[in-house]
């Protein structure tokens, strides 16, 4: 059976798609385990670096483990954006092991010289 991970280990990075509308970006992740939006962080580096981090927890199966490649421990994603977000904005959906974190765009603002 696989041991826990300890804290100081190397989050494990995941899987995820980009996608945009008019107004909003869409970030789409597989998080396995995942059933809270409070077991997600979702931080900002600068408007367009966004940082979504949390921790996959291990599986109690009765029996011996034969083969487990399932992910244990932290886990983190960083997504460049295109564009600009409001920081402040963020949305976030789980279901079925998908976690969908929407942040709506920043407005651009066009300086008139």
């Amino acid at each position: 059976m696989r041991k826990s991970p300890k804290f100081s280990e190397s989050p494990v990075s995941v899987l995820y798609g980009l996608y945009e509308d008019n107004h909003t970006f869409n970030i789409v992740l597989h998080t396995l385990g995942i059933r809270n939006k409070a077991d997600l962080l979702v931080s900002s580096v600068s408007n367009k670096l966004i940082i979504i981090e949390g921790n996959f927890s291990e599986k109690s199966v009765p029996g011996k483990s034969i083969k487990n490649f399932l992910p244990i421990g932290p886990f983190k994603a960083e997504v460049e954006l295109p564009s600009g977000v409001k920081t402040i904005s963020v949305k976030i959906e789980i279901e079925h092991g998908v976690s969908t974190v929407t942040l709506e765009k920043s407005k651009k603002v066009f300086e008139i010289i």
